[in-house]
């Protein structure tokens, strides 16, 4: 018969959800380099999208994401949801695009206080 463990799991990492409440609240300041600081040297970015969206698609170093990050600030809705679980975070929220608003989620990793995984899923593929 398995054990059970003598304290609960830890599902909520402080340092994860200091690390994507940092990038929400730099995000709203339009603190674009202070958002990029939050990110590891190395990242593994998607961000699926439109073909004519150039800020969107794969990346791996901070200069390849800027621009997606310098855009999402203009179409992100404020208010949004998030879930960490250890060094992961979800967040699901809203983007503007034209005149409706688009359901998104972003997964955050969260390594070493820095954010080594970022995807984005966004239903309409355009932002």
């Amino acid at each position: 018969m398995a054990q059970r463990p003598t304290q609960p799991r830890a599902f909520t990492s402080p340092t994860t959800r200091a690390v994507v409440e940092a990038f929400f609240a730099r995000q709203r300041a339009g603190d674009h380099t202070g958002l990029l600081d939050l990110f590891a040297d190395r990242v593994d970015f998607f961000a699926p999208g439109a073909a004519n969206a150039g800020a969107l698609g794969p990346g791996s170093t901070r200069s390849d994401i800027s621009l997606f990050f310098s855009t999402l600030g203009k179409v992100l809705v404020p208010d949004r949801d998030f879930l960490v679980l250890g060094q992961d975070a979800v967040v699901t929220g809203f983007a503007r695009c034209d005149t409706s608003l688009n359901p998104i989620a972003m997964h955050f990793t969260v390594v070493g206080a820095k954010i080594g995984r970022c995807h984005l899923t966004e239903v309409s593929t355009r932002l």
